[in-house]
């Protein structure tokens, strides 16, 4: 199986995740745009140079909107000018692209692939095979689990959207907590022999929800697996 993960908007802590994947020998793709409304404290194009010399990266846009919701003109601008961007500074040409928010249609999918684009990520979560280039979904988001921090009907979705997704595959008493239900849908991708796990996720949401010892742990125990073969992104579309 490929164990991959990817890692959005460019915070100055994803230097703190490129050492944890080097200490468990993995691989990252970072998708990062130019600007990000709500990331303030960014990498420099120098960081950026220097980072994709050691892992992959790929284009987030420039100004990270919702690109279903602009004008046709202006996504095109957003998903082509990005490409432009990354490739300038890293002086490597730029394959992947990441929706921002995970949300596109068929224009938008059409559009990213006319601008010179491989194959572009989303937020879809639970998949472990990937049908479409172009829709390139995840296998787990590390985020606070199996309840939502805000007090209003949103609490619930996470464990919701998993339990409809998973159905009986995952059991309930793996619920209780992002690392217990992570090392269970990893065990679960594993066993069955999927093609990949992809966990993705922003290190400043890790940071913000106290989280980086969950990660550390949940890449230690999938880096126990020695069958693997830990791969950017990129590789997923040539499995």
């Amino acid at each position: 199986m490929l164990f991959t993960t990817s890692w959005d908007d460019g915070h100055v802590l994803d230097h703190k995740l490129i050492d944890l994947l080097k200490k468990y020998g993995m691989k990252g793709t970072f998708y990062i745009s130019k600007e990000h409304e709500l990331v303030h404290e960014r990498l420099s194009e120098r960081e950026i140079h220097d980072l994709a010399h050691e892992m992959e990266c790929g284009a987030h846009t420039l100004t990270h909107p919702d690109l279903t919701s602009v004008t046709p003109d202006n996504a095109r601008k957003e998903i082509a000018d990005s490409k432009v961007w990354m490739e300038s500074i890293t002086q490597k040409t730029c394959d992947l692209f990441c929706y921002p928010r995970g949300r596109f249609n068929d224009v938008i999918k059409s559009m990213t692939k006319e601008c010179g684009f491989r194959g572009a990520r989303t937020t879809e979560l639970y998949r472990f095979t990937l049908q479409d280039p172009f829709a390139m979904p995840v296998s787990l988001h590390i985020y606070p689990f199996p309840f939502r921090p805000i007090a209003n009907r949103r609490f619930y979705e996470p464990f919701s959207m998993a339990r409809a997704k998973l159905g009986s595959a995952i059991p309930l008493s793996r619920y209780t907590s992002w690392l217990s239900f992570a090392k269970a849908l990893f065990d679960h991708a594993y066993q069955t022999n999927q093609p990949f796990f992809h966990l993705f996720g922003h290190s400043w949401e890790i940071e913000k929800f106290r989280m980086w010892d969950h990660l550390e742990k949940f890449l230690s125990y999938v880096a126990s697996k020695k069958d693997l073969q830990h791969v950017p992104n990129s590789s997923l579309l040539r499995s």
